[in-house]
This record gives C-alpha cells, sequence and structure tokens, in this order.
C-alpha cells in the first residue's frame, strides 16, 4: 500500500525538475509516475468501496434503529389509546348515572311543586 510519506515525495520529485538525474532516462520516471497514478487510483478505489459499505452498513443500523423506536412508540401510543378508551368508557357511565341522577331530580322539584301546589290549596280551604 502506497503512504502519503512516498506520495509526497513523489510530488516533490515531480515538482522539482533537478531530481531527473541524467543518466536516468525520462521514460522510466514517467513509468514511475503512472505506476504511482494507478496505485494512488487503486487506493482511492478502494477507499471508495470502503465508505460505500461502511455507510450501507451505517445506514442498515439506523434502519434497525428506526424500527426498534418506532415500535417501542406504537405500544406506547397503544397503551395511550387503551387508557383513553377506557376513560372515555368509564365517562359513558357518569354520563349515564348523571343523566338519570337529572332525571330523578326533575321529577323530584315536579313533585314538589305538586305538593306545594296541594299545600296552598289546603290552606286557602282551611282559611
Amino acid at each position: 500500500m502506497l503512504s502519503l510519506n512516498s506520495s509526497s515525495k513523489l510530488a516533490k520529485q515531480v515538482d522539482d525538475h533537478q531530481s531527473f538525474k541524467e543518466d536516468e532516462p525520462c521514460d522510466k520516471k514517467l513509468k514511475e509516475i503512472y505506476d504511482t497514478e494507478r496505485k494512488l487510483d487503486q487506493v482511492i478505489e478502494d477507499m471508495g468501496t470502503r465508505i460505500h459499505t461502511n455507510m450501507k452498513n451505517k445506514e442498515q443500523e439506523y434502519l434497525e434503529i428506526q424500527s426498534i423506536f418506532v415500535k417501542r412508540k406504537e405500544v406506547e401510543l397503544r397503551a395511550l389509546v387503551d387508557k383513553l378508551q377506557a376513560r372515555k368508557v368509564n365517562n359513558l357511565a357518569q354520563d349515564e348515572i348523571i343523566l338519570n341522577l337529572r332525571t330523578t331530580i326533575q321529577s323530584l322539584h315536579q313533585e314538589k311543586v305538586k305538593k306545594d301546589n296541594e299545600m296552598t290549596e289546603l290552606n286557602k280551604k282551611l282559611s
């Protein structure tokens, strides 16, 4: 594997024209540059593959965690809906009791008015 040190050395050599020796042909240096370029391309491609694989793994982990979170929230929501449903049933029973009590109060009130009227009539007869 090519290290960053060797690639920076190569870049320095390419930039520095004095590194070419007169007894070394330019073709050999160009071949080294092309070989190094291919190695760098392979390293970059390998890094891209690793990054892509890592991203897929992280995405899968995220989706699994998200699924667990959603399932927990569904359970919480179901419990809340059940609790509200129980309250509704309880409220319906309470509403029925209240309606019965109002009916009883109304009938008692009507009976009281009737009794008051009878008392008034009896008082009139006695006077």
